[in-house]
């Protein structure tokens, strides 16, 4: 099963991190121990939302679009980041959210 996740940089609130894994904790891990390098001047990360995929291809190309403009845009404007979400006038969003 793979998971696309959103991380969130605890010290910096409007950092965010998009991968996709199959392991959510050793992924954080890495980002919080500073094996990725694109990541670690934004440490501690916390994960902020996790989307379980059955098979791989559609994770990968849900990764793929939260990477573009309009993906990042979605991930804002949903719950996704905890974004703004007004839940009587939205319809609910299928997805697993991690409380912080």
């Amino acid at each position: 099963m793979q998971h696309v996740l959103i991380l969130r940089s605890v010290g910096d609130e409007n950092c965010f991190n998009t991968g996709c894994t199959e392991d959510l904790q050793s992924r954080l891990d890495r980002h919080n121990n500073g094996e990725v390098s694109h990541a670690a001047k934004h440490k501690p990360w916390a994960i902020k939302t996790a989307i379980a995929f059955i098979e791989s291809d559609p994770a990968f190309a849900f990764e793929r679009y939260l990477k573009t403009a309009s993906g990042r845009t979605l991930a804002r404007k949903a719950p996704l980041t905890g974004g703004p979400c007004d839940p009587e006038s939205r319809p609910p969003i299928s997805l697993f959210q991690i409380p912080a």
